[in-house]
C-alpha cells in the first residue's frame, strides 16, 4: 500500500513537472518497500517509460529509464506528501530512433534495415555511417555530411547517449550516477535545491 501511494506521488509530481503533451509511465520496485523507506531511504529501483518524446530537432520512441538504488527524502514523503529524490546510484537510459524519424529530421529519405543505414543523396542510395559522439548524431553518407543533430539531454534521456545501429532503428543509450539535473527538476520541480 505504502509503495502504491509512493508511486502515485511520484507520477503526480511527474505530471506535472512535464511537458503537457509528454505522457511518461513510473513504477517503483521494492520489497519490503517501508522497511526500505524508513530504516535506508532507499528503493530498489524506479522505472519510467515514454512511448514517444521529442529530444531537440528528434523524435524518439520507446524511451526507457531505470534508476537504481533510490534515496528518497523520507521526511519529505511522511510529513509533507511529497516524493524528492535525494541520491541515484546509477541511471540507465535508452530509446530508439526510426528511419521516419531522421528522414523527417534530415529531410533526405533515410532507410534502416538489416543493421545498415542508408540514405538517398542526388537520387542514389547509398551506405551511411551514423556517429553519435557528446550527444551529437552524425551521418555520412558518399562523402557527405548531413547535418549534425544535437540530442539535449532531457529527463528521459538525461545523459549524453550513445547510438547502435540495430535491424530496424538506432537504438540511443547512455548510464549516469548521481541525480542528472533534468530527473531531479521532473521529479523534485525545477525550484528544488540540487541533492
Amino acid at each position: 500500500m505504502a509503495r502504491v501511494y509512493a508511486q502515485g506521488r511520484l507520477q503526480q509530481a511527474i505530471d506535472r513537472n512535464s511537458a503537457a503533451d509528454v505522457r511518461i509511465r513510473a513504477h517503483i520496485h521494492s520489497f519490503p518497500f517501508l522497511w526500505h523507506l524508513m530504516f535506508g531511504e532507499k528503493v530498489e529501483s524506479v522505472d519510467a517509460s515514454a512511448d514517444v518524446l521529442q529530444e531537440g530537432p528528434l523524435t524518439v520512441h520507446d524511451a526507457a529509464l531505470t534508476l537504481k538504488g533510490v534515496k528518497i527524502d523520507r521526511s519529505q514523503l511522511l510529513a509533507h506528501r511529497r516524493l524528492v529524490l535525494k541520491d541515484i546510484s546509477q541511471v540507465n537510459a535508452a530509446a530508439s530512433v526510426t528511419a521516419d524519424d531522421l528522414s523527417h529530421t534530415l529531410g533526405v529519405p533515410v532507410q534502416i534495415a538489416a543493421g545498415t543505414v542508408e540514405v538517398t543523396v542526388a537520387g542514389q542510395r547509398v551506405k551511411a555511417d551514423v556517429a553519435v559522439s557528446n550527444g551529437v548524431v552524425t551521418i555520412k553518407a558518399a562523402g557527405v555530411q548531413l547535418p549534425s543533430l544535437d540530442l539535449p539531454a532531457s529527463s528521459l534521456l538525461p545523459c549524453r547517449p550513445d547510438a547502435t545501429v540495430l535491424a530496424d532503428h538506432i537504438r540511443l543509450s547512455c548510464t549516469a550516477h548521481g541525480v542528472p539535473a533534468q530527473l531531479r527538476d521532473l521529479v523534485n520541480g525545477v525550484t528544488a535545491a540540487g541533492p
